[in-house]
């Protein structure tokens, strides 16, 4: 009877270690190829015709109302805060119609608060009394019940306009004043801004803004993407020099902590419980209006390298690491 217990102990520990080993990332692997702890998309907008972006150059893709909903592959729909805000979430928002929900993996509404915000300084905390603030959350809201019925497992992100943020974090490192629940609601489950021309310097600028969420989350789940310019020349000029403090930031955020508790979409398999959901590149196309030059253009070769090396690297998930670090003390136990 012993013999048979050990013989079966024996078999177990066999599988036991067979299936760990499977679930083991490749060290090897990843040392060949490198790795980060976060993943990239590009912000395909504002030039007609778009270049279509690979593999080579981002891991999901964007659209919005001048691009067409990628096929076959997981998507970021973009709808613009100004104009678009107010109308249901549908088949309709897709052109051509219809959607694949399915394959939507986050609804981005881009600057929903900009018309209100060109009274806010960092003197007066107090909140905006502008009626149109009332309308634009009901709006926000009725858009994340829309996402929430359409696809329960897509993320609803709101993105910030710099003057909030700045107000945001002006505010609170300051006057010591938590002003983000203003422009923050429980239903966000990502929050961004779009703040260019700025290094990451902590407790101010785009740093600040973001130590501020992770210090007053509107809900625990709640994570954050970060939006850097992959264009040369323009209104804020070449963001070659801040593009790098981006990818640290997002890499030292993640390797640090993912262990934020699960939102409404239960697991998605896209970097659940990371601080940083995303990190995505504007603009991949040309000419907003602002003479930017984009990624894909001749004169934006520099920064297209910087963008196409973090691309290039594995981006493994915290689980992926979790397991590394787990399953060595693991097989001691099951040897001993």
């Amino acid at each position: 009877m012993g013999i048979t217990r050990n013989r079966l102990r024996s078999s177990v520990l066999l599988a036991l270690l067979t299936a760990l080993l499977v679930l083991v990332p490749s060290e090897r692997g990843q040392a060949q190829s490198g790795t980060r702890a976060f993943q990239v998309s590009l912000w395909e907008c504002c030039d007609v015709p778009n270049p279509i972006p690979s593999r080579a150059d981002t891991d999901i893709r964007e659209f919005g109302e001048e691009t067409a909903q990628p096929t076959n592959v997981p998507s970021i729909m973009v709808v613009n805060g100004h104009s678009q805000l107010e109308m249901p979430l549908s088949d309709s928002s897709c052109n051509p119609a219809p959607c694949d929900w399915s394959r939507i993996v986050a609804v981005e509404v881009d600057e929903p608060y900009h018309p209100i915000d060109g009274d806010l300084t960092t003197g007066n905390c107090t909140t905006p009394t502008d009626p149109l603030l009332d309308q634009i959350n009901t709006d926000l809201y009725n858009r994340s019940v829309d996402l929430a019925a359409l696809n329960p497992k897509a993320r609803f992100w709101v993105n910030l306009h710099l003057n909030e943020a700045n107000w945001i974090q002006s505010c609170y490192f300051q006057f010591g004043i938590v002003t983000l629940p203003v422009f923050n609601k429980k239903y966000f489950d990502v929050i961004s801004t779009d703040w260019y021309g700025q290094h990451w310097v902590q407790h101010t600028t785009i740093q600040g803004f973001y130590e501020v969420v992770a210090q007053n989350r509107a809900t625990a789940h709640q994570q954050v993407a970060l939006i850097p310019g992959v264009y040369s020349s323009g209104v804020y000029g070449s963001q070659e020099p801040y593009l790098q403090e981006y990818f640290n930031y997002a890499e030292s955020a993640n390797q640090t902590t993912c262990n934020l508790p699960l939102g409404s979409q239960g697991i998605t398999g896209i970097y659940d419980g990371c601080p940083v959901w995303v990190v995505m590149g504007y603009l991949s196309g040309n000419g907003d209006g602002a003479g930017d030059i984009g990624l894909f253009s001749t004169g934006s070769k520099s920064i297209r390298s910087i963008w196409e090396k973090e691309v290039a690297l594995n981006p493994v998930t915290p689980t992926q690491k979790a397991r590394a670090k787990v399953i060595p003390p693991i097989l001691q136990l099951l040897l001993q």
